[in-house]
């Protein structure tokens, strides 16, 4: 007998507990029935090129945590490569010849410009001879016009040959003219700004992550074509996360930039705390979740509101209930 009270006890006691849990989820259930569903959403941050090619290493994976900086991917361009190895060597001439050109002829030089300049001299010398003679020979009609004329021109040339060897021969014994290093400096200085260009091109094919996040999506895979500017990937900020949702005009004059708002989210009994962060200026027509079937046909705005989200709980793409104070405080 006492064992049969003792089970009908137990029975009732665990019926009156099942009855208080049910009346608490439907209580709980109705003071959120009148909250204003929308979605949590996120900052969005594009991973972007700066140069076309083929995608030749990726080191991001969805739902991965990057940090500014870090190395995302490694677009392939041989062109690039090829030119920047081109315009080293090119910069590298320059920087030569200048140096040369500070510093003058060397001896040898100057020596087989003086060489130079006694050959002239030794011709030169033969041909105002031979002018000499046929000059002689021509007052007496012994040699044609056009042979005196032949040794004329001969004597002219070798006088003209002469004068550019001396003028040689100074320029390597005195040194470098200043607008000749001028010429030379400016050179390097040309050089060295095309090698910049080419270098920032090739560090641009190391393409970095720009902010703190976490991947969303990637956009392309390794080995695909991505063009200049394009995204490759897709991160968001889990730091800067808020919750959108509409109210209807009756609604919104109450509404003010930073008042406290309460978030709720599927498994958590506690609700967050939010801060009214944007009330949109444009009315919407469109069917939004966050009304119900009967205000369908009225105005709505847009409202975000900002939850801390140091501890990760929201995910963009999350349901969440949202309960504005006023006018729907609790």
């Amino acid at each position: 007998m006492n064992t049969k009270l003792l089970r009908v006890g137990l029975l009732l006691l665990a019926l009156t507990l099942l009855a208080v849990f049910a009346y608490r989820e439907y209580a709980a259930q109705e003071e959120r029935a009148h909250l204003l569903t929308g979605t949590v959403e996120a900052t969005r941050i594009d991973v972007s090129t700066k140069v076309s090619g083929y995608i030749e290493e990726l080191f991001l994976s969805e739902g991965m945590e990057v940090h500014a900086g870090d190395t995302a991917a490694r677009i392939g361009r041989r062109d690039l490569d090829a030119a920047l190895l081109r315009d080293e060597a090119a910069l590298a001439h320059a920087e030569t010849s200048l140096q040369r050109t500070r510093s003058g002829n060397r001896a040898e030089e100057i020596r087989a410009a003086a060489e130079r300049t006694r050959a002239a001299r030794a011709a030169a010398e033969k041909a105002n001879a031979d002018y000499a003679r046929g000059a002689l020979l021509a007052a007496e009609g012994a040699i044609s016009q056009q042979a005196f004329d032949g040794l004329r021109e001969a004597r002219d040339r070798a006088d003209a040959n002469l004068h550019a060897a001396e003028q040689e021969q100074l320029l390597a014994e005195s040194g470098s003219r200043p607008e000749d290093i001028r010429m030379a400096e400016e050179d390097v200085r040309r050089q060295q700004a095309i090698l910049a260009i080419d270098a920032a091109a090739v560090n641009d094919l190391t393409v970095r992550v720009p902010k703190d996040g976490i991947v969303l999506t990637k956009n392309y895979e390794l080995g695909e074509f991505v063009p200049a500017g394009a995204s490759i990937a897709t991160l968001i900020d889990p730091l800067d996360t808020w919750v959108k949702v509409y109210v209807t005009t009756d609604v919104l004059g109450d509404l003010r930039i930073g008042n406290p708002a309460k978030v709720y989210i599927d498994g958590r009994t506690e609700p967050l705390d939010g801060t009214i962060r944007e009330i949109s200026d444009a009315a919407e027509f469109t069917l939004r979740q966050s009304i119900t079937k009967n205000e369908r046909a009225n105005l709505v705005f847009a409202v975000k509101v900002a939850v801390d989200n140091a501890e990760g709980i929201l995910k963009p793409g999350m349901p969440a209930d949202v309960d504005l104070e006023p006018p729907y405080g609790t």
